[in-house]
């Protein structure tokens, strides 16, 4: 049976991109608040040259010493989309014919209850 791959609700994959280079980084006051920013280039499915300006979500923590188990993320972390709290989840996962890939998850954030 040949299953057909079905991206969910906040659920995603990341890719290495050995190409990539970041030209600046920096900020920008909007809305009253310092937004972080990074000036990418990188290459288009053609090999063009192409330049992407990317918005920090926030920032991650790899979790090789703090896993509680296999299960739990390699990297995590807390971060805000459109002004709402998320948590940020990623798990490193070997291929078979390349480079590493990071399954990841964005999720509410759950309030603590202490």
């Amino acid at each position: 049976m040949n299953k057909k791959y079905e991206k969910k609700e906040g659920e995603g994959t990341l890719w290495q991109e050995n190409e990539a280079e970041v030209l600046f980084k920096g900020s920008v006051l909007f809305d009253g608040k310092d937004r972080y920013i990074t000036l990418l280039r990188s290459r288009n499915a053609d090999g063009k040259a192409k330049l992407e300006v990317l918005q920090s979500l926030g920032l991650v923590y790899q979790n090789d010493n703090d896993k509680l188990s296999d299960r739990s993320p390699d990297i995590s972390g807390p971060v805000k989309i459109d002004k709402k709290d998320f948590r940020f989840s990623g798990w490193k996962k070997e291929t078979e014919s390349g480079p590493p890939l990071l399954s990841v998850a964005i999720t509410e954030k759950k309030e603590s209850p202490f």
